[in-house]
C-alpha cells in the first residue's frame, strides 16, 4: 500500500493550453494498475490519483526549485531565525512517509489526515500574543515575526493530506508564464482568493480537558473590535512556478491578508488590511501547550 504514496506529489491545474504539467498528468494516468488499486483498497478513490496529484515522473522539477529554499536561520522575514526546511530531494519527496493509524485514519509526515472527518490536524505551537499579525500560522522558517502559531510540519504534507481529502485549490498553474514573487499582494488588495470552502478549529488540553475553539475566536480586529468571519477561509493551495511550489519555501500556510503563496486564505471584511489583525489574548492558548490547528473540508455543493 505505501507504494502507490510514494508517487504522490502537487497537482495544480494545467493552463489553457498544452503544458508539462498536462503531459505529466497524462503519464500519471498510465500508472500500473497495482498503485491505484493499493490506494483504493484503503479507501481512496482512483480519481483522487489520476486528477490531485502527479507522480514521480515531475519530481526532478519540483525538488530543484524547492532546493532554492532558505537555509536555516538564512530567511530575513523571520524573527527568530528558526530552523530552515528540510532539503527536498527527489528521494525526500518520492518517499514521503505515509502511514495508516487506523480506520481512515492516516498520517503524512507530522500531520494527520482524517478520512471519514473530512479533517487535517496540523501540530503547532503559541508563537506570538500580541502585536499586528498578518499570519495565522506559519512554519518555524517562515513569517514568525507577524504569525500567531507556528509548525514544524512541512507544507507539501498538508497540500498532500488536502489533495487526498477531495480539495482543488482555485491557483492557476504558471508553469508556462512568469514566477510570481512570493509574498501578500501589494496592500490594500480588494482581492480575495477563491478556493475550497474550509472550517478551522484549534484544539488543545487543559487540566485534561481537551478545548477547541474556532481559529477566528483567537484573532482580533481592532478596527471593529471583533473576530474574523469564520465562514471566510478558503484552501488555495499555494502558487507554483517553474517547479517551485512556493508555499514550501516561503512557510507561509495560513493567511489573514491576501497571500496566493499561503495555502489557506481568509476572504471576509479584512483581509485587505495587513494593519488591523492581532491576537485575541483573551482567547490565545497556553504558551507551551501542544496544539492542533484542524482544518475540516466543506462538502462541495450539490448542483
Amino acid at each position: 500500500m505505501r507504494a502507490c504514496f510514494e508517487y504522490i506529489i502537487f497537482y495544480r491545474r494545467g493552463s489553457a493550453g498544452a503544458s508539462p504539467w498536462q503531459d505529466h498528468l497524462g503519464r500519471a494516468r498510465l500508472l500500473p494498475s497495482h498503485l491505484t488499486e493499493g490506494a483504493q483498497k484503503i479507501g481512496f478513490p482512483k480519481r483522487a490519483l489520476r486528477l490531485r496529484v502527479l507522480i514521480a515522473l515531475w519530481l526532478g522539477a519540483l525538488g530543484a526549485g524547492a532546493q532554492e529554499a532558505p537555509a536555516a536561520g538564512g530567511n530575513s522575514n523571520s524573527s527568530t531565525g528558526g530552523a530552515g526546511p528540510n532539503p527536498a530531494s527527489i528521494a525526500a519527496l518520492s518517499n514521503s512517509p505515509v502511514q495508516m493509524l487506523g480506520p481512515d485514519i492516516f498520517q503524512v509526515g507530522k500531520v494527520i489526515l482524517d478520512k471519514k472527518e473530512r479533517a487535517v490536524r496540523v501540530p503547532a505551537l503559541l508563537n506570538k500574543s500580541q502585536g499586528p499579525m498578518e499570519y495565522f500560522l506559519v512554519t518555524t522558517y517562515g513569517k514568525t515575526h507577524e504569525s500567531i502559531l507556528k509548525t514544524d510540519a512541512e507544507p507539501y504534507h498538508i497540500h498532500i493530506a488536502m489533495l487526498l481529502l477531495g480539495a482543488t485549490g482555485a491557483q492557476p498553474d504558471l508553469t508556462n508564464g512568469p514566477p510570481p514573487a512570493p509574498g501578500p499582494i501589494v496592500n490594500p488588495s480588494p482581492e480575495a482568493l477563491p478556493g475550497d470552502k474550509i472550517t478551522l478549529e484549534v484544539s488543545w488540553q487543559e487540566d485534561g480537558k481537551e478545548i477547541r475553539r474556532p481559529a477566528s475566536e483567537l484573532i482580533s480586529n481592532e478596527q471593529t473590535h471583533s473576530t474574523p468571519d469564520a465562514a471566510h477561509w478558503v484552501y488555495n493551495g499555494s502558487e507554483t512556478a517553474g517547479g517551485k511550489f512556493y508555499a514550501q519555501m516561503d512557510g507561509s500556510l495560513i493567511s489573514l491578508v491576501t497571500d496566493p503563496v499561503a495555502l489557506v486564505n481568509y476572504t471576509g471584511i479584512g483581509h485587505d488590511n495587513d494593519q488591523i489583525w492581532v491576537p485575541n489574548t483573551n482567547r490565545l492558548p497556553p504558551r507551551t501547550a501542544p496544539l492542533e490547528v484542524i482544518l475540516k473540508l466543506a462538502p462541495k455543493a450539490t448542483p
